[in-house]
Order: structure tokens, then C-alpha cells, then sequence
């Protein structure tokens, strides 16, 4: 944009944002560019544009998962400068050893210009996070009643600002960062749990106690042989969860190293022990979506994660089963696979820090 666009969009004269703009140039946030605007209208003589310095600051989120850690940057701009995925079993190592592991593996590949200029990391865990930053709950990885905001806040520059947040909420936030969606939007993260959160009209709905939208902790009822009682509860993610599906797959197909790739790979492939596996996995997460569906009307759900990328196969048989468990269902709402299946809430977690930033009370 030009200065005098800037000063009218701001609402101020031309000296006032002149000031501002000045300070921004000196301190190396913007630069001038010859380059049109966006728009690709120009009339008159080109004028110089101004630009956001895109090395000018960084932002680091950090998924910390079951099995893996992922880890996305943002230049100031917003676009990823870096991305990295790698294995880490946390339920292996006592909270405190985890986060600093993590945390120090992440800041090494960095680099140390990159570092110098880091003004935000956001850690997006599967667990329910109060709103000071301490981790109550995180079944899936064993944690529990751990103030990890106080941990990172010892283990970080007091420049650099600092968020927890849920994973599936990262998630939500990462994937609506760029445009507004109205409405209600169920998202779901994917992976060994299954993670929820919900966005209405853009903005993230927590629920009373922050654990809306967590539709992995619904129970279903599972006959048990030799049992009296012949039933038991599990939870949906136990039953459509990565391990649930590796283990199944591994059951069915006698290959006890096989991976959740190799599953995958075997439904690319319509091998039959695969596809019967896939096609529970469609079932079961159709009949909870249903429920979800009736009770919070979502115009959208959001799969994220990598086992999302099942839904690709079986999408029509997840349709298929909505429709056979409700059929008074006219118009479900539409189902679509986040294209960062594998750092979503990673890259969600760097939007946080990157939108606080830039925010009014920054």
C-alpha cells in the first residue's frame, strides 16, 4: 500500500501516519517496493508502496502430539518459513524433561539470526489447558497438573512471548486465520486421540469449562465375550484413533511392524483386510458426527491430522453412513480435509502469537 492508503484506511492525516510509518522503516519492520498493489490498479504516476519486512520477526508453534512433535515458523509477513515433523514418544519421559527437550531441539533449528529475532512461540498440546497457561489434564500423554506456562516462561528469553493452548484449538485457529468463515464449524484433530474445538462466526467457542467440541472422549457402547455384564464404554477415539487403526490393521494383515502409512497405502491399494478396517472407521465416525451434527448444527466440520487423510478414501461411506443412521438429515453440512494434515496445529499455533502480535494490544 501507499502512504496516503495507509492514512486513509487508518482514519488519520498524512502527518500523523508519516510519524508512524517513519518509525516502522527506521526500525526495519517496513520497506519500500516499487511494486503495484495488490489490487493491480495504478492511475496516475506509480507511486512507492510500503511492505512488511518479512525477516523482520519470527513466530514458532509447536505441536507436541503422542508420538511426534511438529514444529512450523512464520516470518512477519505470516507466510511458513519452516516446518518439521519429527518422532518423539512423550508418554517416555516425565513432563518437565519433555517440554525442555522439545523446546530445545525446536530453537536449535532456528539458527541464531532467526532466534534473535523470535517475538512469540505458542505450544498447542492434546490436553485441557486453563486460561493461565496450566495443563490439567492430557490423558493421552500422561500429563497432568502441570504448570508448563511457568516451565517455558523460565525456559525463554522474556522478550519473546509465550501462549498453551489445546491442539484441536490451534488447529481451529490456524485454519480460519487467513479468511472469515460464518457460521458454525466443528474442526477435528486426528491423530492417536481425537481432539475437538469449535468456531462460531470466527470466533473460538471454549464452553464453560474450555473443553467444547471434544467429540473424541464420547463413549460407545462394545460387547465384551466372557464378561457378565457383556459391555463395556470406549471412547471414539480408542476406536478411530491412529493406534486403533495401526493395531487393527497389523491384527488383520499379520504384519506386526506395519505403520499407519502402510494402512493407508493398503486402502489406496482396496486391499480387503485394509478396507474392512476402513470402512468401520467410516461407520464410527459417521454415527458420531451424527450426534455432534444434532446438537450443535455446524455448517462446516474440518477434519485435520494425519488420520484425516483416511477421509479421502471413504468419504462417500462416511456421507453414506450419515444419511443411513438419520435420514431425516436433508442437508448435512459439508465435510472437508484440512490441507495441513500433518501440522495444522502447529501452523495454528504460530498464528496465535503471529495475530497477537499485530493485535490493538499488542
Amino acid at each position: 500500500m501507499s502512504r496516503a492508503d495507509l492514512a486513509r484506511d487508518m482514519g488519520l492525516n498524512r502527518s500523523s501516519s508519516g510519524h508512524i510509518i517513519g518509525h516502522l522503516l527506521q526500525e526495519g519492520y517496513v520497506r519500500e517496493t516499487n511494486c503495484l498493489p495488490s489490487s493491480g490498479r495504478q492511475m496516475g504516476r506509480p507511486g512507492i508502496m510500503l511492505e512488511l519486512v518479512p525477516e523482520a520477526l519470527y513466530f514458532l508453534g509447536v505441536e507436541i502430539g503422542v508420538a511426534h512433535v511438529s514444529t512450523v515458523v512464520l516470518d512477519f509477513t505470516g507466510a511458513v518459513v519452516q516446518s518439521e515433523r519429527r518422532l518423539y514418544d512423550t508418554r517416555g519421559e516425565p513432563p518437565a524433561a519433555a517440554v525442555e527437550d522439545i523446546l530445545r531441539d525446536a530453537f536449535a533449528s532456528l539458527g541464531a539470526d532467526m532466534l534473535a529475532r523470535l517475538r512469540g512461540i505458542a505450544l498447542a498440546i492434546p490436553a485441557h489447558i486453563d486460561p493461565g497457561g496450566h495443563l490439567r489434564l492430557a490423558p493421552q500423554i500422561g500429563w497432568q497438573d502441570f504448570a508448563i506456562q511457568t516451565l517455558v516462561r523460565k525456559l525463554i528469553p522474556s522478550d519473546v512471548a509465550i501462549r498453551i493452548e489445546n491442539d484441536a484449538n490451534a488447529l481451529a485457529i490456524g485454519h480460519d486465520y487467513r479468511e472469515f468463515h460464518p457460521g458454525v464449524t466443528l474442526f477435528l484433530l486426528m491423530e492417536t486421540g481425537i481432539g475437538g474445538g469449535i468456531v462460531v462466526n470466527g470466533e473460538l467457542f471454549r464452553g464453560g469449562r474450555g473443553l467444547a467440541g471434544e467429540i473424541g472422549h464420547l463413549r460407545f457402547p462394545r460387547s465384551v465375550p466372557g464378561q457378565e455384564q457383556g459391555e463395556r464404554y470406549v471412547s471414539l477415539e480408542d476406536l478411530i484413533g491412529k493406534d486403533a487403526l495401526v493395531c487393527a490393521y497389523r491384527g488383520a494383515s499379520g504384519e506386526p511392524l506395519a505403520s499407519f502409512d502402510d494402512f493407508l497405502a493398503a486402502v489406496s491399494d482396496r486391499v480387503p483386510e485394509a478396507v474392512i478396517i476402513a470402512e468401520e472407521w467410516a461407520k464410527t465416525l459417521a454415527q458420531a458426527l451424527c450426534q455432534t451434527i444434532r446438537t450443535i448444527d455446524p455448517n462446516r466440520i474440518v477434519l485435520g491430522g494425519c488420520v484425516s487423510a483416511l477421509y479421502r478414501f471413504v468419504g462417500n461411506r462416511v456421507q453414506h453412513h450419515l444419511m443411513r443412521v438419520d435420514p431425516e438429515m436433508t442437508e448435512p453440512p459439508r465435510i472437508l480435509v484440512e490441507g495441513r494434515e500433518q501440522f495444522g496445529a502447529a501452523f495454528g499455533a504460530a498464528c496465535i502469537m503471529h495475530k497477537e502480535f499485530l493485535s490493538r494490544e499488542s
